[in-house]
């Protein structure tokens, strides 16, 4: 198969989620698209003997003549799952890139959250940051469980705002695993 005939299969895939310049699409849902490009999909994970239990969520790039298998272990447990690895296939220079387990936001600095009042450590067990990187590796949205207007809930947005650029920026492209949200690490100080 040729760039050409790729991209043209690409454009026929109506389901998935098209995201930029790439559609992701869970494997369960393969056989609704064209059999060239399934057996495609499949024949390259064939020959770089990429496991079928490594990858559950391919990534077809409609600009480039390249695919990423990912794993998303958590896929219907989780309504935004960790990105486990990544195997990225570029076609056109016969080259693949992987990123197995890589999570570089965990060793990054953690943002302080004060929460005063009663009950204080139990509350904090609701209180999550989630950052949506996308497939450029750039912050593309941020979800959260926490409001800087609950009642007794101070997070030090300077500190967050520090660490979504600073920290982010000072990871390398290349150890960044995209698409996908990751959790901000959170450090609690309780008082009564």
């Amino acid at each position: 198969m040729d760039a050409v005939q790729f991209n043209q299969l690409i454009k026929s895939v109506k389901l998935g989620k098209l995201v930029g310049n790439a559609r992701y699409l869970h494997i369960s849902a393969f056989h609704e698209i064209a059999p060239e490009l399934k057996d495609f999909i499949i024949l390259i994970a064939n020959v770089l003997k990429i496991p079928a239990s490594d990858w559950n969520i391919i990534k077809l790039h409609t600009q480039q003549f390249r695919l990423s298998y990912l794993n998303y272990p958590q896929f219907y447990e989780n309504s935004y799952p960790a990105l486990h690895n990544s195997i990225t296939v570029d076609l056109n220079n016969k080259t693949q890139k992987i990123a197995n387990g890589v999570r570089p936001l965990d060793r990054l600095g953690k943002v302080p959250v004060t929460i005063k009042g009663p009950n204080a450590a139990a509350r904090a067990e609701d209180i999550s940051f989630k950052i949506y990187i996308n497939s450029d590796g750039l912050f593309e949205g941020i979800s959260g469980s926490l409001s800087t207007n609950d009642e007794g809930v101070e997070v030090d947005q300077k500190a967050l705002d520090m660490w979504m650029k600073s920290n982010w920026e000072a990871v390398p492209k290349t150890d960044r695993l995209e698409g996908q949200w990751i959790d901000v690490p959170l450090e609690f100080t309780f008082i009564d």
